[in-house]
């Protein structure tokens, strides 16, 4: 995939961008503790991440921040004898590291009439710790035949003879971590928005970055917006 489009000293231009929720979504711009609490219009971070579902751009974070340094040198590169324009790292709360942040800007956000409900949302965690608290053990649903075996070996709790100890899974755990899922899974209570309008943004965007929009959406107008349940329907009109 060319990319160079991110680094190009390109004209800007608006465009009004179109979101039509077509389910449920929940737009959480931060790790909270257990209630995930959605903003009711979606910030710079979440259209980033939308823009790049869209384009096709989806990359680890450790592959961002090692593209991040080469697109600053080049941009920095060109830039010079011009003021200079930091090419910063802009992470979210969540630790999400954009690379389409600079290539635009929101000016203006029309919130549609929308309902909050709260769901049970199933999250996953890796935790490596274990001892008295084997908190991945007892949230990991699928497991190695041969963990299962050992845990029918193991010290029982005496109120729950069908359960082993706390300390004899945590040590389990901690003995045959790589025999467990990598991610663990818990509930946690997350707000969700319901909505039968459209979200409308005015954008002032970088032309290369709105080209390469106009040409994915031909081909797919769909992508999700917060969480990967919340899929909306994307229109875009020059102005």
């Amino acid at each position: 995939m060319d990319i160079s489009f991110i680094t190009q000293d390109s004209e800007r231009t608006n465009c009004k961008l179109i979101l039509q929720p077509l389910a449920p979504y929940s737009m959480v711009d931060e790790v909270p503790g257990s209630y995930y609490k959605t903003l009711t219009a979606p910030s710079k971070h979440q259209l980033c991440g939308l823009f790049e579902n869209v384009i096709g751009l989806h990359l680890a974070l450790k592959d961002r921040e090692r593209l991040f340094k080469d697109m600053a040198k080049v941009y920095e590169k060109k830039q010079k004898g011009k003021d200079k324009m930091k090419f910063e790292r802009t992470y979210s709360k969540s630790g999400y590291l954009p690379l389409l942040y600079h290539l635009f800007d929101i000016s203006l956000t029309l919130v549609p009439p929308v309902i909050h409900i709260d769901d049970l949302w199933k999250k996953a965690f890796r935790r490596t710790d274990a001892g008295d608290n084997p908190v991945h053990a007892n949230g990991s649903m699928n497991q190695d035949i041969e963990v299962v075996r050992r845990k029918r070996l193991i010290e029982r709790d005496p109120e729950k003879p069908d359960r082993p100890t706390k300390k004899a899974l945590g040590d389990l755990f901690t003995a045959q971590i790589g025999l467990f899922p990598l991610y663990y899974s818990t509930l946690a209570t997350r707000e969700y928005l319901m909505t039968n309008g459209s979200y409308v943004l005015k954008l002032d965007i970088s032309t290369a970055l709105l080209q390469r929009l106009e040409e994915a959406l031909v081909k797919n107008n769909l992508a999700y917006l917060g969480t990967n349940d919340g899929w909306v329907d994307i229109q875009i009109d020059r102005l």
